[in-house]
């Protein structure tokens, strides 16, 4: 049994048409010239056509000779059928063969320029049927195009086959040339010679072969429209393969970015970065689950830091986010979409966001050329898709974040949860659990925020003080709610996942609400502070109200931002406790 990439056409079966096409025709060109004259006798090589019939030669076959793989035919101008029933006389099919003497003669054509015509032709007899068998073997190759190591093969195959058809096919114009040449030395001799359609049917072979060439190497490199399949991003054997950028959505154009050739063991995170020494910005992860205001928080973030003369750019790498309300510096719709990742390889919504992940980390060249357009002074942000497990399970994301962070970048993750989980116990736990498991697994500087705080209240009330779910307190204090809305027999599970959270220590909330300046304000600096940037406005720069100011010898003063901070921080406590 065949694995799926070595099933004829099972893969690439665009790819694996046209190369077959391509190559089938030529293969029949190549035959119906291997099986030239005398077998069919329409198809020749060349012709010498005497001009004028000289007055001592036999009028049956003194006007032409004509030239194929197997033999010559000679004929006259009596020999037509609208004059006589005559066929004409041909010799061969024979491996090599001579031209009688008396047939040169007739035609005044000098003996030895019959003879080097005779041994040309008999190479260019081997030549011939070698092609169309080599192009035969070359078809039969291109219905296994979807093993990438068998496209090499069938590339490396068809490169041959093409140099030893552009070999014959040059032999068999040269062979009409050096004879026209040869002919125009000689005088008192009225006759010519011309193409016969065979070269031009071997011609137009050989311009086949070389447009196959050009398909499996397009199928071989990932270049001109094909891209690779889910399972060919990684190689098994512990290692990347070469990074080859094509925008999946522009498939008749010819885009191919050839990336630095650096292996990736198993454990690291990204290849080595092509310029180790230049600096990147700071850049921020914005992650959380669907609907909890990413996009929102992005957009009110650049209208923040606009205002603060502070330079800022936003990433969109959700594939399926084709609203953007922010003005977008980079956009993953720009390599790949989830509509085309899912129409190419039948993918739902999941598999389609997981495999355009991946896509975008086979394709890391692609961003980081164009990250590195941003500049070293812009704070960078990275709206990622909402589907929790990229974060959480998969580690295309990891990856991404590992390649960033080779590349200079210094980051902090913002995972945004919606406030109205910690209306209900049940949902308060599981939004611990997934800030949890989110912060091990992409182990970077992390902010868990609650947004949409500022519609909390149309939830319900909640069962304690907002400090409680924010500073996550003493959780046993959840222990009876648990109870009241879930079995007894959960009451273990819930004491455990309690004692998991607690023993970690690491998850708290920050608020947020986006139209609220000094709620944005305060998250602003949480997490420079977490990130370890300091913001310096330029000298004509309007200075906000509690902003830092530079000292003369460049060390930031932050006293007065840390009073502003509490300031702002007990006006927002009292109004949660209001």
């Amino acid at each position: 049994m065949f694995s799926p990439k070595h099933k004829p056409m099972k893969r690439y079966p665009v790819v694996s048409f046209i190369t077959s096409f391509l190559l089938a025709c030529a293969f029949i060109l190549f035959l119906l010239v291997s099986l030239s004259l005398p077998i069919i006798k329409p198809i020749y090589l060349l012709v010498f056509k005497a001009t004028t019939i000289a007055p001592q030669a036999p009028l049956s076959i003194a006007t032409e000779l004509r030239f194929g793989i197997w033999g010559v035919c000679a004929s006259s101008l009596l020999n037509q059928p609208t004059l006589t029933t005559n066929p004409g006389t041909c010799y061969g099919p024979q491996l090599g063969y001579t031209v009688p003497a008396y047939l040169s003669t007739a035609i005044a054509v000098p003996q030895p320029i019959i003879n080097a015509l005779q041994h040309t032709l008999l190479l260019v007899l081997i030549l011939h049927p070698i092609t169309a068998a080599l192009t035969l073997i070359a078809f039969f190759f291109s219905l296994f195009l979807a093993s990438k190591a068998f496209s090499v093969f069938t590339l490396i195959w068809l490169v041959f086959t093409a140099l030893v058809v552009s070999a014959s096919v040059g032999i068999d114009v040269a062979l009409v040339l050096v004879a026209k040449r040869e002919v125009d030395k000689l005088q008192n001799f009225d006759f010519e010679i011309v193409f016969g359609n065979a070269v031009w049917m071997a011609v137009g072979g050989l311009v086949l072969v070389w447009l196959a060439v050009v398909v499996v190497s397009a199928r071989a490199c990932y270049c001109c429209g094909v891209h690779p399949y889910h399972d060919e991003i990684h190689d098994h054997s512990g290692h990347y393969p070469h990074n080859y950028y094509y925008p999946i959505k522009h498939h008749l154009s010819i885009n191919l970015i050839l990336s630095t050739n650096c292996n990736i063991h198993v454990g690291a995170y990204a290849p080595c970065p092509k310029h180790p020494s230049s600096i990147m910005p700071f850049g921020e992860i914005v992650i959380g689950s669907p609907g909890s205001g990413k996009s929102t928080y992005c957009h009110g973030k650049h209208q923040f830091f606009t205002a603060l003369s502070r330079p800022i750019s936003i990433i969109n790498l959700d594939p399926a986010n084709d609203l953007l309300p922010y003005p977008c510096a980079i956009d993953i719709a720009d390599l790949i979409t989830l509509k085309d990742a899912m129409h190419h390889y039948d993918l739902g919504p999941n598999g389609g966001l997981i495999y355009c992940m991946e896509y975008l980390e086979k394709n890391y060249d692609w961003l980081e050329e164009r990250l590195r357009e941003l500049g070293e002074e812009s704070w960078v942000m990275f709206d990622f898709p909402g589907q929790v497990e990229l974060s959480t399970n998969e580690e295309s994301v990891k990856r991404l974040v590992g390649m960033l962070q080779k590349s200079g970048f210094r980051l902090v993750a913002t995972h945004l949860c919606d406030a109205h989980y910690i209306t209900d116990a049940t949902k308060y736990i599981s939004v611990l659990l997934l800030s949890l498991r989110t912060m091990l697994q992409l182990e970077l500087p992390h902010i868990n925020v609650l947004s949409k705080i500022d519609i909390l209240a149309s939830y319900g009330d909640l069962d304690f003080n907002l400090d409680f779910y924010t500073e996550v307190q003493d959780l046993t204090y959840l222990q009876n709610l648990l109870q009241e809305s879930l079995p007894e027999k959960f009451t273990a599970l819930n004491m455990a996942m309690i004692s998991l959270i607690e023993d970690f220590s690491l998850v708290g909330f920050e608020t947020l609400a986006v139209e609220d300046k000094e709620s944005m304000l305060h998250l602003m600096r949480v997490v420079d502070r977490a990130s370890g940037y300091v913001f310096v406005p330029p000298p004509t720069a309007p200075a906000p109200p509690s902003t830092t100011t530079s000292t003369p010898s460049g060390i930031e003063e932050i006293d007065e931002e840390d009073e502003s901070m509490q300031r702002v921080e007990k006006e927002e406590a009292d109004r949660q406790r209001r």
